[in-house]
């Protein structure tokens, strides 16, 4: 997975985990609101919604054509372009989450920035996001198109003040593939009402358009999601009010914090970021792995301009002791309050910081940081996801990749170390620190530590999706286990706790080397968010399976409307999908006594070709009848792994083909 970002890949096929020379770590998904998702009815239709706009998807329609008499827009006869429509030329402006723009930048790929600071010639991002394309931007069909291909830009001013309204219609339009879209305009009025038609919109199987408003804040923003094909559709968007966005700290004097370190290769470390590594991360020297930190703020210092936190540090020691009563160092971070006051690109107070300011991917998207930050983006309902990437010799790369709560606390800190000569591939993790909580075994947690899980691993080649070969489940173990190694205390602020266990697998009779494997619990209730991540080997022993099922389904057709059903079981789930013609589904179930996975098997048309099951060697598929005939092994790869795809919402939205 060179330049791959780990955290988006599907945990589902664990034979393909179990055989990679790599520690695999899930991250934890959090889904909010359940009807905001979408219902159970219909889960093709779902919006979301923020401050900001009241979004109407019922409002009248009433298309207005200026094929004849509008202006024809340059990017009509371009890809990838963009092009200035000015309000303040026809005497008016237009007022857009409570800001006077006085032009709009118009894109050929079906949206609009009254900002333009991120490129609007290419693609917004998934609503709602901090990504700067997204910075007061209007999405009205936002996917790749291409005009130039066929079809027409138009834009025309009509009415007199205070009564002005602009129209922008996208006329015959194609995709990028080639295929129709269809025609579809925004009406822009002067009282700042904005309106979305839709005269027809084509169904095509791989279009997911983005529509909505989006202010950039991750709070202030309106989505809509829809099954195509659209036909005589309208939404209005009518203002209500902004919600605020106060950046401030969201901890305090007397705050611990504590994290364990999971992985640790000073060679390589030295290697990539030289002997001093741990005092640029702002951590203990001499780090060991199974080893831990904590951290209790001792003051906050607040003047007019910045933030100043210090705290104290206490020693690595061993995973299973206990802090000692006095602190072994102390270590301040100082922050601006208004992160655009950063005129001179910077790094972060030891690079990737324990603590950082709320709102923390809008912080750091506007933070004016150094090119060492590579990638910022959202990765899970308002937490953030940082990644550098390091050149260390010809053939030699590191990435590092740093996870923030929505609090702005580091969760997660990881270095992955690559090799590529073009005939060898390497890739393993080097570093690895992860947050947990101190504290007795929550109640919903039903393993222990010290116990030893064993699962046979059974497959079928004439059962298997086209594609499948004798020798791709060569590679496949025949049997796998899992040690539990470290158990910590609830997460008061998540009703999470973390669990640590080592994985291996066995392939001809040959155990592989152990790779430490972390694993989330989720307290599943009525009264708080529901937290989950799919594909793990522990769950909570109070999951409420039809609650579980309901959320995993409408997630997954947000991405991808329509695709998936999942049933719940009385203890486990059933995931089904019919993408690209393949009939797939997925049975998972869990020992409800101890919330151990008890078997998961994979179906193609019917027939069962993998499962993995507890405590069963002997177990045997029934094959079908004759061969299934290859084919290209790439797309069957995808089709197995959207099996029970890793529900990471921030997952872009197609291949980047700029």
């Amino acid at each position: 997975m060179k330049k791959a970002k780990i955290w988006e890949v599907s945990l589902v096929l664990f034979p393909i985990i179990l055989v990679l020379p790599i520690n695999i770590i899930t991250i934890p998904i959090k889904i909010t609101d359940i009807e905001n998702i979408g219902s159970n009815e219909d889960l093709n239709i779902s919006t979301e919604s923020g401050g900001g706009y009241f979004m109407n998807t019922d409002a009248s329609y009433s298309w207005i054509e200026i094929q004849t008499t509008g202006n024809l827009m340059m990017i009509s006869t371009f890809d990838d372009y963009s092009e200035e429509i000015s309000f303040i030329a026809n005497g008016w402006t237009f007022t857009f989450y409570e800001t006077f723009y006085d032009t709009i930048e118009v894109s050929s790929n079906g949206w609009m920035s009254f900002t333009d600071l991120g490129g609007t010639g290419w693609l917004c991002n998934y609503i709602p996001s901090a990504e700067i394309e997204n910075f007061d931007c209007v999405a009205l069909l936002c996917e790749d198109l291409l005009p130039s291909y066929s079809g027409n830009i138009y834009y025309q001013f009509f009415g007199t003040g205070p009564n002005r309204y602009l129209v922008i219609e996208y006329s015959q339009i194609y995709t990028f593939g080639d295929e129709l879209v269809g025609d579809f305009e925004v009406i822009f009025y002067e009282n700042g009402t904005i309106e979305f038609q839709y005269k027809i919109i084509h169904d095509i199987q791989w279009f997911y358009p983005i529509v909505g408003l989006d202010h950039g804040d991750l709070t202030n923003y309106n989505r809509y999601n829809a099954k195509l094909p659209l036909n005589s559709k309208a939404i209005e968007f009518t203002f209500n009010e902004m919600i605020e966005i106060e950046l401030g700290l969201n901890f305090n004097i007397e705050d611990s914090f504590s994290w364990l370190v999971l992985d640790v290769d000073h060679i390589k470390m030295d290697l990539a970021f030289d002997i001093s590594w741990e005092s640029d991360f702002g951590l203990y020297p001499n780090m060991l792995n199974g080893q831990k930190t904590q951290i209790n703020i001792s003051s906050i210092n607040e003047n007019y301009t910045h933030w100043e936190i210090n705290y104290n540090t206490w020693d690595w020691i061993g995973k299973n002791d206990t802090f000692s009563s006095s602190y072994d160092d102390n270590d301040s971070i100082l922050y601006r309050k208004e992160p655009l006051n950063y005129t001179i690109p910077h790094i972060l107070p030891n690079h990737y910081p324990f603590l950082l300011p709320n709102f923390t991917l809008l912080y750091l998207s506007r933070a004016n940081l150094d090119n060492y930050y590579d990638n910022i983006e959202q990765y899970n309902f308002g937490n953030t996801f940082v990644e550098s990437y390091f050149r260390i010799s010809t053939y030699e790369d590191v990435v590092l990749q740093a996870f923030y709560s929505s609090s702005g606390i580091l969760e997660e800190l990881k270095v992955i170390y690559e090799y590529d000569d073009y005939e060898n591939y390497i890739e393993e993790i080097i570093f690895l620190m992860v947050r947990y909580f101190e504290g007795p075994k929550p109640f919903y947690v039903g393993v222990n530590e010290g116990e030893i899980y064993e699962y046979g691993v059974f497959y079928s080649v004439k059962n298997a999706p086209p594609g499948f070969s004798q020798e791709t489940f060569e590679y496949f173990p025949d049997r796998i286990r899992f040690s539990v190694d470290f158990i910590g205390g609830e997460d008061p602020e998540l009703n999470r706790a973390l669990v640590i266990i080592t994985l291996s697998g066995r392939i001809n009779n040959i155990w592989t080397e152990e790779m430490v494997f972390e694993n989330y619990l989720y307290m599943n209730t009525e009264d708080i968010e529901v937290l989950l991540y799919m594909g793990q080997y522990i769950e909570s022993i109070t999951v409420n399976w039809e609650s579980y099922a309901l959320i995993i389904e409408n997630s997954y057709n947000r991405i991808m409307p329509g695709m998936y059903t999942v049933t719940p079981l009385d203890d486990g789930i059933k995931l089904s999908t019919g993408i690209f013609g393949y009939n797939m589904e997925e049975i998972i179930t869990y020992n409800s006594s101890i919330g151990v996975l008890n078997i998961l098997s994979q179906y193609y048309n019917g027939k069962e070709f993998l499962t993995f099951r507890l405590n069963d060697f002997d177990y045997k598929i029934k094959e079908a009848k004759g061969a299934i005939p290859g084919v290209n092994i790439i797309i069957l790869s995808f089709i197995i792994l959207t099996g029970i795809i890793s529900i990471a919402w921030q997952i872009r939205r197609k291949i980047t083909l700029k």
